[in-house]
């Protein structure tokens, strides 16, 4: 049987530039090549596919999950014609060339294509493929450069995330407003394609653009009610829908007047219109940063001055660190402090998020880990509340003061802080009063870092990190809570800038004053640490003896 594919196409896009690649390469010879053509040659009538599965060719007709051209083929039934007497293929020379590539696609070397078309000579089947993805391409892009001229001109504490799936053929790319997802926009380029939509409602976008390359797409507008419109979304009409997306309201500049006003009144600062700006995931009023961070300067925690900071722990915790050589960041969503995910929550709006249910409050606080030091490396009371009751450790890391910025002092609410926190609420609700919908994003970046006086003892600062990746999930002995984790590599170096390095130097292991077998385990201990070639981390015990 003479075949009119010749080569395989294959295509895949290079993740930094988003710049289509494409590999042409011979297709081989099919593996039963001369048992098909001694079938084929010895019909003297036409075939159908129960005469291919008699003489044992099941998988030319019956049907496959992947195609050559990305779209499924379903099997074919006894009596379809696969091939006429006169020497017509029909579907079986496709057939047999899709088996052909899967056995270049497996290799190694093509691991990072998304779809592929088998092909003749002159290229015919490939070039229009070629045209359509690099028309995608390009739309992708006029479209991501667009939002971003939107997103750029903006004072918001945004960010900008792709999230693509290229071995999918699939671009993504999202926009957060201070964590909360703003806009989804994504292309699929495969030939498989279909305009796609968020399958998980927590992570629903406000606006969620989903196109295929011809240019067409879908604009998913979320609701009060959690549901979705969807409107087409026409290239030519992207600058009015843009426009929607990105609208103040119209009574803003009234607004704005009535939040200056109060400013004047509860923190006696006068600031301009030009001062005031609309969160427009929240449909809220918030101040610019500059006035902000002069009100709410109490609120900003301090760095940390102190070189030397303690981790206390349990024995086991410290031998799974050491046995692994990395630190966990755990969510606060299981702290032990309980009201550590509420604290304050109060004070950073004056108004009820139809949106803000209790499912995107946890997820909100899975994605903010933290780690919590203290100054007190060896203090009776924190033996007692962390240590494990005297029977765990403390250890003890060495930061780089003049460089580090990420080790930053908890502040206790004493009664000076407390009249500025009655302040901010009284400032909140005279807002409401006048209808205005106000938010400081300043208090909700900053609220984990305050906590009630009766802390103080502890002297704690905090390393907190913000992102969705997580690293694992375990569940939390105290409280069963099911929490995730991001890990950081611990080395023998102190400030090292790697990703996915703790940037502090392990520098101490204190034993608590009840350990367990210390004069064995301190050997251990170090052994561990050697095989870590942590060679200068020191070991000592508690020096307090009083305990009981």
């Amino acid at each position: 049987m003479k075949s009119t594919f010749t080569k395989i196409c294959m295509f895949a896009i290079k993740a930094d530039s988003l710049q289509l690649v494409k590999r042409v390469v011979a297709l081989p010879p099919y593996r039963r090549e001369d048992e098909l053509n001694a079938f084929i040659r010895t019909a003297n009538r036409d075939l159908t596919a129960k005469d291919f599965r008699d003489a044992g060719f099941d998988e030319l007709v019956d049907g496959d999950e992947t195609s050559v051209s990305g779209v499924s083929y379903s099997k074919m039934g006894d009596d379809a014609k696969c091939y006429t007497y006169r020497g017509d293929s029909l579907l079986i020379d496709e057939h047999v060339a899709r088996i052909r590539a899967t056995e270049v696609i497996e290799d190694e070397h093509y691991k990072d294509i998304f779809e592929f078309c088998v092909d003749d000579d002159k290229g015919t089947y490939s070039r229009h493929r070629e045209e359509i993805i690099l028309k995608g391409l390009s739309t992708y892009k006029e479209l991501y450069d667009k939002i971003g001229e939107r997103i750029n001109n903006e004072d918001f504490g945004v960010e900008r995330i792709d999230d693509h799936v290229l071995k999918e053929g699939i671009l993504r790319s999202y926009v957060f407003i201070y964590d909360r997802p703003f806009i989804q926009m994504s292309m699929n380029l495969s030939n498989k394609g279909q305009i796609m939509y968020t399958p998980d409602k927590y992570y629903d976008a406000k606006y969620n653009i989903s196109m295929i390359p011809f240019g067409s797409g879908i604009l998913n507008v979320l609701h009060d009610n959690g549901k979705y419109r969807h409107e087409d979304f026409k290239q030519e009409d992207w600058d009015e829908k843009l426009n929607q997306v990105f609208e103040l309201p119209s009574d803003f500049t009234r607004l704005k007047e009535k939040v200056r006003r109060k400013v004047k009144k509860h923190f006696k600062r006068e600031i301009g219109q030009d001062d005031i700006a609309y969160d427009r995931i929240n449909n809220c009023c918030y101040l610019r940063n500059n006035v902000s961070d002069e009100i709410l300067k109490e609120f900003i925690p301090e760095v940390s001055k102190e070189r030397f900071v303690g981790k206390y722990t349990t024995m086991n915790t410290l031998f799974e660190i050491l046995k692994s050589g990395s630190i966990r960041l755990n969510s606060i969503i299981s702290m032990n402090d309980k009201t550590e995910t509420s604290f304050l929550s109060d004070l950073a709006k004056n108004y009820n998020e139809p949106t803000e249910s209790a499912d995107l409050s946890t997820i909100m606080a899975n994605n903010t880990h933290i780690i919590s030091f203290s100054t007190n490396t060896d203090n009776l009371d924190m033996w007692r509340w962390y240590g494990d009751d005297g029977k765990g450790v403390c250890m003890v890391f060495e930061r780089d003061v003049e460089k580090d910025e990420e080790v930053k002092s908890v502040t206790y609410v004493d009664a000076k802080l407390q009249k500025k926190i009655d302040k901010v609420r009284v400032f909140l609700c005279d807002l409401k009063k006048e209808g205005v919908d106000f938010r400081f994003h300043l208090l909700e970046d900053y609220r984990h870092y305050i906590k009630p006086n009766e802390y103080k003892p502890e002297d704690e600062c905090r390393v907190i990190v913000k992102t969705g990746r997580h690293d694992g999930w375990f569940v939390h002995s105290d409280n069963g809570i099911m929490t995730p984790f991001i890990t950081a590599r611990l080395v023998d170096m102190l400030a090292c800038e790697k990703e996915g390095v703790f940037p502090y130097k392990l520098s101490k292991i204190i034993l608590g004053p009840k350990f367990r077998e210390s004069v064995i385990n301190k050997t251990q201990i170090r052994m561990l640490c050697f095989e870590r070639r942590w060679y200068d981390v020191e070991i000592e015990d508690s020096r307090i003896r009083s305990y009981r």
